[in-house]
């Protein structure tokens, strides 16, 4: 079985720099929430980005620090009234 890791609160304010320095520009400014994840080493190899509209930005990294992948998810909720509008 592997390592597991452990998730490690960091500070959003000073993430959101790391994120803009990734490449990536979300339009709701700054996350809400961010943690991150380290690998053998203790390096970070894995940062999450939560922001209040639903946008959860993940960005993985090599053994270096650089940037190897990011991907974006959006949460969306829907009630069953709204369901019932537009579902068959």
């Amino acid at each position: 079985m592997g390592r597991r890791s452990t998730r490690i609160a960091l500070d959003p304010v000073k993430i959101a720099a790391i994120v803009a320095d990734a490449g990536v520009c979300p339009s709701s400014g700054q996350p809400v929430e961010a943690y991150g994840y380290r690998g053998a080493g203790r390096k970070f190899r894995q940062i999450v980005c939560r922001y209040s509209d639903g946008w959860r930005i993940t960005i993985h990294l090599r053994a270096d620090g650089s940037v190897s992948s990011t991907r974006f998810d959006l949460k969306l909720v829907m009630t069953a009234a709204q369901a019932k509008k537009v579902l068959p």
